[in-house]
């Protein structure tokens, strides 16, 4: 039996003046994972000749302020409403739900900007410690229209929105449906979202207060 050699896979080696291309193509709102490929270059080959030359990664970074668009249908806040999620107790996922961005744009964000990876890792801290203080407790099955009207005092009581589903034993899901089926309690479950920043941004102001006093 004929042995056969196994072939060496050639690696392509960028062009010399690939820096250039990559931020003219950025410049042109190309889109990046095909331009890297076009230059035979990886997402990783990238961050590692940024954090090696630092004129090269504040270019880059300068292009891609400019370069970056948002997604279809993704409101342009989505980092501030993604990590006030997080900090709210509700998963990665349903996180980048709420905030109407993928997780895939999520991880490239951390990866650009570095300020943003930072509150990420602190918005997540809180995810933790939150989930950790409010376990879990099963509620007896509710009608929908008393898990409606519990999740809207909840709410309006300034409980946190995983705290107030759980206290009207409704499931994120059946809150979204809800939402979509029911048009007046979309908006007072909106009033009462706002009704209940306000206050715990009150009662976080006044705790500040008391402790510098």
């Amino acid at each position: 039996m004929r042995r056969v050699r196994p072939t060496r896979m050639i690696q392509r080696q960028p062009p010399s003046d690939w820096k250039e291309r990559l931020l003219a193509a950025l410049a042109e709102h190309a889109d990046l994972d095909e331009t890297l490929a076009a230059l035979g270059l990886s997402r990783t080959e990238l961050i590692i000749e940024r954090v090696a030359d630092p004129a090269f990664d504040a270019a880059y970074r300068s292009a891609w302020q400019r370069y970056r668009k948002p997604e279809a249908g993704t409101p342009p806040d989505w980092p501030d409403l993604f990590l006030e999620a997080l900090r709210d107790g509700y998963k990665p996922r349903e996180a980048a739900s709420m905030a109407k961005v993928s997780l895939q744009r999520v991880a490239r964000r951390r990866l650009e900007d570095p300020e943003f990876e930072s509150r990420y890792r602190q918005a997540y801290i809180d995810f933790l410690l939150k989930n950790q203080a409010r376990p879990y407790v099963p509620t007896l099955p509710q009608g929908r229209k008393r898990g409606k009207e519990a999740l809207i005092r909840a709410l309006k009581e300034g409980r946190y929105v995983t705290e107030a589903r759980k206290i009207a034993g409704m499931s994120i899901g059946a809150v979204k449906r809800e939402r979509a089926e029911d048009a007046l309690f979309n908006e007072r479950y909106i009033a009462a979202i706002r009704e209940n920043r306000i206050k715990r941004r009150r009662e976080n102001r006044i705790k500040r207060l008391n402790r510098s006093e």
